[in-house]
């Protein structure tokens, strides 16, 4: 997926939804850019879906994803779930990659959504509360999320102080690994160019470094 142009896969989408849902859809616009996807808005009879493209190597992840869509689903939380197959499928394997359907929650209804599962895994809840820390800004700017995650009880406040500083240093190293195989491998999906990977592998490098001075 190193074309980051999701009119690009028009073709290929239209025949993945008559083959693998059997829809013809009314309207397809191409969504924001996501780093590790590309998002389609479908029309189909009236109803508005999404369609989701991951890479290839991201489909197990994927999948684990949606599987977590479809039980908070059943529990009455809308969560983009998806919409299977004909063959009962969560997925459709495309040479771009693995394509799902999924049920859009609209915005300004006044009730909470959880979306984008284009990568679920299993690991520590601080792993969780060290990225949303660190797409805040840092501990610095991250006191109210902090303490609303303190006070949902999760993970209590003490392990919460004790395991941040270690888990944001290797949530910072995981970015810079991310973006430094994404340099690689030459991939532009969701940015801009090139130099919008670089800048990502720097912004982690000198979070790094801050974190280091700071440990001193």
């Amino acid at each position: 997926m190193r074309d980051n142009s999701a009119v690009a896969y028009d073709d290929a989408l239209r025949r993945a939804l008559r083959t693998g849902w059997h829809c013809v859809p009314d309207r397809i616009a191409p969504l924001a850019r996501g780093l590790t996807s590309l998002t389609w808005l479908v029309a189909v009879d009236g109803e508005e879906y999404v369609a989701k493209l991951v890479p290839a190597q991201r489909r197990a992840h994927f999948e684990a994803g949606l599987a977590a869509a479809h039980h908070l689903l059943t529990r009455g939380i809308d969560a983009g779930a998806p919409v299977r197959t004909l063959a009962g499928r969560l997925v459709v394997d495309l040479a771009e990659g693995a394509l799902a359907l999924l049920r859009r929650v609209p915005g300004g209804t006044g009730r909470t959504g959880v979306i984008d599962w284009g990568s679920a895994a299993s690991g520590p809840l601080m792993f969780d509360v060290a990225s949303a820390v660190m797409y805040a800004g840092g501990p610095d700017v991250a006191g109210d999320l902090l303490d609303g995650y303190a006070a949902a009880g999760p993970v209590p406040r003490d392990e919460i102080e004790t395991t941040l500083p270690v888990l944001l240093r290797f949530r910072w190293a995981a970015q810079a690994d991310w973006f430094a195989r994404r340099i690689h491998e030459a991939d532009v999906t969701g940015v801009r160019d090139a130099a919008d990977n670089l800048a990502g592998l720097h912004a982690a490098r000198d979070a790094l470094a801050r974190i280091a001075c700071v440990e001193r």
